[in-house]
């Protein structure tokens, strides 16, 4: 008969015996985080992938590296606090190098926004 319990199950029971009074506070940490803080809406992250160029969010958590998990989550419930500020981040990165490139073109007229737009399709 398969087994019901995870595969890890040993290191879960084994680090829960290692649990020391310190790690409480990380623990109610990560709870603020997740179930008290604001979340970005799915929504917000759909449109922050499209705009990194990415045709779907999990297009863009397979290209960062996040688990399907992950993504699937987040498109239920929204994005934790942190990893939406790295969202907005990237958004915000993007924004910056877009108007450094714009002023270049201005300059040199070599088309750099034109080219790499037409490279990310």
């Amino acid at each position: 008969m398969p087994s019901h319990f995870p595969p890890d199950l040993g290191r879960i029971v084994d680090r829960a015996f290692g649990f020391q009074p310190r790690d409480i506070r990380h623990v109610l940490d990560r709870i603020h985080a997740h179930a008290l803080e604001p979340r970005m809406a799915p929504a917000e992250l759909e449109a922050a992938a499209l705009a990194l160029g990415y045709p779907s969010v999990h297009a863009f958590g397979h290209a960062v590296g996040l688990p399907i998990r992950t993504i699937d989550a987040w498109m239920r419930l929204g994005v934790p606090q942190e990893s939406a500020q790295l969202v907005r981040a990237l958004l915000a990165m993007q924004d910056r190098f877009t108007e450094a490139a714009e002023e270049f073109d201005q300059f040199t007229h070599v088309g750099l926004v034109d080219y790499l737009k037409d490279k990310r399709r």
